[in-house]
């Protein structure tokens, strides 16, 4: 099989798969909401600190 090129799952996953695009969006998509999680945990923070500060 050769030397196994060290890429992420997705792209591995892409190769190997016919459906590869409709892979790689649902793990863009995996991405967004990730960082929306984060973001709306920074802003949650972020409040809390102004209302602390502001005391």
């Amino acid at each position: 099989m050769g030397e196994i090129p060290k890429l992420g799952l997705t792209e591995v996953v892409m190769s190997l798969e016919p459906a590869g695009p409709f892979v790689y969006m649902k793990s863009i998509s995996r991405m967004l909401h990730l960082l929306f999680f984060y973001y709306c945990l920074l802003l949650i923070a972020s409040i809390l600190f102004l209302k602390i500060a502001v005391q």
